[in-house]
């Protein structure tokens, strides 16, 4: 049976060009998942983007002006309450939630479980067995168990009838229409417009919206259906990971981060950066020795764009291009990587409006930074030199780790004094191979001290 990667289900597996995890589009609001927690933007009169307090969330789910969240405390909703959709019951275990127009479903240990309004019975679940997941469309309701696709609630559009399907691995309920995926591909029933499939080259998931539908195949994320505010021009995608549909809007992962097209009424598709830019450099462990590795893992605590000032964030990566550059393990993925990193930091010059590392105006934030940045690459260097080049070298940690916890009061030029006599220490970091990029990083730091 081909792999299928479910919509709500799964949790996307960290590459090394971002650390977005998922992102789910609402009709007026879109949220994403990523190591750092969840965060939401767009339309936000009832609070729907209004994240409150979050333990180790797994999933994120936007609906239609209110949101929720499965967490180690189970499922958290918020948002727009008017018939008591947020209002979560007792749960065993939740694995996943769906959101319709004013009802809520999840799935625990015991099934699913629906709430919230039930005017079209979109709530009354159905016998199932061994349900695998639930999608919440905006007054019906669909489940995907043993026995196959199950609907149920509002039918005005034929969206509960579920046609014969081979295999299906994933289900996805919209306004009007629904569609799953299943061997022969993706199949959707309802409205007689937005049921019309184009081809498609081995889909891996659906997405259902008010009127138009996505899916992922091997050759990306396509599109159909209603196209009035250019939700179904798909913008240039690099890889791909999902894909998110919600009302006139949509929504993909790919390995840059977050992109969203369509309706932009209420600003739901300004990213904001913490997910347009998500390079996690602590994900290079596939492609480093373990000594760099642990640099960059230790080093990337710095580089959350929601917490810097772009002008530290240029800082910074100009300082690590200097040690990527000179990473020579050969494979497709590094390049690519190399070459993102460094469009990366053209476009941040550009931002910033500086042709350069030199160029950049140091305060004692930046310098401090950068006083981190050379202590973890030497840290990270233990083990390479022996005698007393070691010894040197576990003096210049102390140091710069001295003047870091007394950074309020820093005077540069005695702490240039007191980095002279490591020069000849830095040299031998810079021609070594295995060293060699955080060496050079490191005299690179130490010469902008002196200007």
């Amino acid at each position: 049976m081909k792999k299928i990667f479910l919509l709500t289900m799964l949790i996307f597996s960290i590459n090394i060009y971002a650390k977005v995890l998922q992102v789910s589009a609402g009709n007026f609001h879109v949220c994403a998942l990523d190591d750092n927690g969840v965060q939401c933007w767009g339309y936000n009169n009832y609070g729907e983007t209004d994240v409150p307090i979050l333990k180790n969330p797994q999933m994120v789910s936007a609906g239609h002006f209110y949101t929720c969240a499965v967490d180690d405390n189970g499922v958290q909703c918020w948002g727009y309450n008017n018939y008591g959709q947020t209002y979560v019951p007792i749960l065993k275990n939740p694995k996943m939630v769906s959101m319709g127009a004013f009802h809520t479903c999840a799935l625990d240990d015991n099934g699913v479980r629906c709430w919230g309004e039930s005017s079209k019975g979109q709530t009354n679940v159905p016998k199932l067995k061994n349900p695998r997941m639930v999608s919440a469309g905006d007054f019906h309701t669909c489940a995907l168990d043993d026995k196959g696709v199950q609907c149920w609630g509002k039918n005005v559009e034929g969206q509960t009838m579920v046609p014969p399907l081979k295999n299906p691995q994933m289900v996805s309920a919209g306004q009007f229409h629904t569609c799953a995926v299943d061997d022969n591909g993706v199949q959707c029933w309802g409205r007689k417009r937005q049921t019309i499939v184009p081809p498609l080259n081995n889909p891996k998931m659906v997405s259902v919206g008010n009127f138009h539908t996505c899916a992922l195949d091997d050759k990306g994320v396509q599109c159909w259906g209603g196209n009035e505010y250019g939700q179904t021009d798909v913008p240039i995608l690099k890889n791909p990971q999902m894909v998110s549909v919600r009302g006139d809007h949509t929504c993909a992962l790919d390995v840059e981060g977050v992109k969203c097209w369509g309706s932009d009424k209420v600003g739901q598709n300004d990213v904001p950066d913490r997910f347009r830019y998500p390079i996690n450099l602590g994900n290079l462990h596939e492609y480093l020795y373990k000594d760099s590795a642990e640099f960059f893992q230790n080093v990337n605590e710095y580089l959350l764009p929601v917490e810097k000032d772009i002008s530290d964030k240029l800082l910074l990566f100009s300082l690590l291009e200097i040690v990527i550059d000179e990473i020579t393990i050969p494979s497709v993925g590094m390049s690519y990587f190399k070459n993102s990193f460094k469009d990366e930091v053209n476009e941040l010059k550009n931002k910033v409006g500086v042709g350069s590392f030199a160029e950049i105006n140091l305060d004692n934030r930046k310098i401090v930074l950068m006083l981190k940045l050379s202590k973890d690459a030497l840290s990270s260097c233990h083990g390479h030199l022996i005698g007393e080049n070691q010894r040197s070298l576990e003096s210049a940690v102390t140091l710069l780790s001295k003047t870091i916890a007394t950074s309020s009061a820093l005077d540069i030029k005695l702490l240039n004094n007191s980095l002279k006599q490591y020069e000849p220490l830095f040299e031998k970091l810079a021609v070594a191979q295995r060293t060699r990029g955080r060496g050079l990083m490191i005299q690179t730091i130490v010469e902008r001290l002196k200007n």
